[in-house]
């Protein structure tokens, strides 16, 4: 190593373990609960209307067969240090697999109203790469560069998924009924599902010649190609070529999973001056935006519509339209099904942070006794570069659900001042 005068430092490691899951699962998940309710389990069983006799109904249903979800984590991974410390890279391949996910399913309503425990549902797999890398300079007696960069990737799916079946729909992610987050083996965890919107019905002639190729396919003389079809409603995408639209054409739309996240930090100090910033992005990962349920359709929250619905609708005259023709009532072509039309690229990149500060010089703090002095300004959230139409590209989400935006509050942009100081 003392030969090789740029580098100054190689460190190859690796790590293997086995954790549980921090989510707190109740410690009665295992039990059938029972409670008390006066408007759902009292009966009046004499039928006088002032007999009501206590009554129980099930509080909580319970999975004794609950066991703790294992997360496997792997990594290998390369530090390296050159040019006398001017340059350090880091490089990580790590994988985790997911044994005995942890869920809440839904669950028919022959259950009840109890809550539904955690159980074992599925596995998943992450596999992927880090890297970092800095910089630093001194381009003059008193000025110096730092710089710092990241990037990660990594690639998501579901590998099994109990109870004889090959997915599962995420809770709580429906379009009036209909579950549009789809979790099945081969395919990332999250992923949206719903019909492909192949256009508009801009003819007659095209409803009718899509209504006897349903008719000839099915042999049914009163079929239609696609339910409440009509002119300047979707057209969806008979995905799987049978010439007729069926629940069985829903496919996969996209997920929330990014291609790679990177970040940039720049810091530049000149005498007793510093600046710095702090640069993130995503890139490659797609938003299910429900905002667009309530905005851009008359019929849902009429009181609050978007230009596109005014001047983007179809209409005989505008069949290139992004919406479909407004209308005062829901049909499924339009916004009462799970539709491409939600899917939207939510990549972004985003000034998160940049400061400036001044450090008052020493010899002015030693009259006052006064061992440093900063005085900086601050501004967050500043900018950010993005196609999506929603507030704020920078969306959560629970494990199996998550890049669905429903009108989560953005994050605010932010200015600070302060102080730092030390006796």
């Amino acid at each position: 190593m003392q030969r090789i005068k740029w580098l100054a430092d190689l460190k190859v490691r690796g790590s293997w373990g086995v954790m549980g899951n921090q989510l707190n699962v109740n410690a009665n998940n295992g039990y059938y609960t029972f409670i008390m309710d006066k408007a759902a389990s009292y009966y009046d069983i004499g039928r006088t209307n002032n007999s009501n006799q206590p009554g129980f109904q099930v509080g909580q249903i319970g999975n004794p067969d609950a066991k703790w979800e294992r997360n496997i984590n792997a990594n290998i991974g390369i530090d390296a240090t050159f040019l006398s410390g001017m340059i350090d890279v880091s490089i990580d391949y790590f994988r985790k697999d997911i044994k005995d996910l942890l869920y809440n399913p839904a669950v028919p309503g022959t259950q009840g109203p109890g809550t539904v425990p955690f159980v074992n549902i599925a596995g998943t797999t992450n596999r992927g790469i880090d890297l970092s890398a800095n910089f630093h300079k001194n381009l003059g007696p008193d000025l110096r560069l730092d710089l710092g960069a990241t990037f990660t990737s990594y690639k998501n799916k579901v590998t099994r998924v109990t109870d004889n079946t090959n997915y599962f729909f995420s809770t709580g992610r429906a379009l009036n009924g209909i579950n549009y987050v789809r979790n099945e083996v081969g395919h990332p965890i999250g992923s949206f599902y719903g019909y492909k919107i192949a256009g508009f019905w801009n003819t007659n002639e095209e409803l009718e010649q899509a209504n006897e190729q349903a008719r000839q396919v099915t042999g049914d003389p009163a079929k239609v190609y696609q339910a409440e079809q009509a002119l300047g409603r979707f057209r969806f995408q008979d995905t799987n070529g049978d010439g007729i639209i069926t629940a069985d054409d829903r496919t996969f739309l996209g997920n929330p999973n990014p291609d790679f996240n990177y970040g940039l930090n720049i810091g530049l100090t000149y005498k007793q001056f510093d600046i710095s910033a702090f640069f993130y992005g995503v890139q490659g990962a797609d938003i299910w935006n429900q905002l667009r349920y309530s905005t851009d359709f008359y019929a849902t929250f009429v009181q609050a519509k978007s230009k596109r619905a005014l001047y983007d609708s179809w209409t005989p005259e505008n069949k290139n339209a992004i919406l479909p023709i407004q209308e005062t009532k829901m049909t499924s072509a339009t916004n009462g099904s799970p539709t491409s039309y939600y899917v939207e690229d939510g990549s972004y990149l985003r000034l998160k942070n940049i400061q400036l500060g001044y450090n008052v010089p020493a010899s002015l703090l030693s009259k006052i006794n006064v061992s440093n002095l900063r005085i900086y300004v601050q501004a967050a959230n500043v900018f950010t570069i993005t196609k999506y139409i929603g507030l704020d590209p920078e969306i959560g989400g629970s494990a199996t659900s998550f890049g669905v935006d429903k009108g989560l509050y953005p994050n605010d942009r932010q200015f600070l001042g302060g102080v730092q100081l030390s006796f």
